[in-house]
């Protein structure tokens, strides 16, 4: 087992007699950002609601700094990992700042300070939303509910203390424009590089996960095919989602770009 960062091993899942993860093994350490990229079906959430601690697997095990997850109970849980998935509906019309106070609960048991009112407008800030702060959320785009639920993340891991602290992050620009996206992934590197906190996050667009990723696991059919530091080749992408690429360096910046030819052959490979 492995005595640091979140880790799975060898985990299985099964649902209605069909194998959604078949012996995946993922470790996301202290201060790293770890993207999964895969074909829709291949498992991306399924393993992340596993390594979250919300789906039980039905082989292997997941650990977090050394201690088995079932171990852990749900407010410990709470204050090591937090979660953003893909949809989350809230049932009230909270504001803003409350749906970030609700981060702290793990914490503070539904108080709330001036200090810890601070700290919540500290992480809106953060996520370039403190002026919605007292906007109701039903009133707000998905992008930018996406980005008030990401300040809820950021508050839920609180500050710097004792263990490691992930964030599991399910597709999270998806409802995001361009320039979001990137001040996301920004936001998500300097977090791993300032704060030290551990990343997972399942991601569609390769150029992000190539430009910002540590390293990046690559699932189909609910198997890892690859695993690599932060890079791309041609014959993974084609493994991976069935097309022609080039992969480029670009000439004044470090990381890499993925141009899409066309559908590979399907005796290709």
């Amino acid at each position: 087992m492995e005595s640091e960062g979140l880790h799975a091993h060898a985990v299985e899942l099964v649902r209605h007699g069909r194998r959604i993860l078949r012996g995946v093994s993922v470790t996301v350490r202290a201060g790293e950002l770890v993207a999964v990229i895969g074909e829709n079906g291949a498992g991306k959430s399924s393993l992340l609601k596993v390594m979250a601690g919300e789906l039980r697997p039905d082989g292997g095990s997941v650990s977090l700094d050394g201690r088995l997850m079932t171990a852990l109970g749900a407010r410990a849980l709470a204050r090591r990992r937090a979660v953003l998935p893909q949809d989350l509906a809230l049932g009230f019309d909270f504001e803003a700042l409350e749906v970030v106070l609700l981060g702290r609960y793990p914490h503070t048991g539904g108080g709330e300070s001036s200090a810890e009112r601070a700290f919540a407008m500290h992480c809106l800030a953060l996520t370039e939303c403190a002026h919605l702060a007292h906007q109701r959320t039903t009133t707000l785009s998905g992008g930018e509910r996406a980005r008030v639920q990401l300040a809820r993340v950021l508050a839920q891991l609180g500050r710097e203390g004792e263990g490691g602290r992930y964030a599991l992050l399910d597709e999270p620009a998806a409802s995001l424009d361009l320039s979001h996206q990137l001040a996301l992934f920004e936001l998500l590197a300097r977090l791993t590089r300032e704060s030290g906190i551990g990343v997972l996050v399942t991601v569609h667009d390769l150029g992000l996960a190539m430009r910002y990723a540590d390293r990046i696991v690559v699932l189909r059919g609910g198997s890892v095919v690859g695993e690599t530091p932060g890079s791309l080749d041609e014959e993974l992408i084609r493994t991976a989602f069935g097309v022609e690429a080039e992969v480029r360096r670009h000439p004044q910046v470090r990381h890499c770009m993925v141009a899409l030819n066309r559908v590979a052959h399907p005796g290709a490979g």
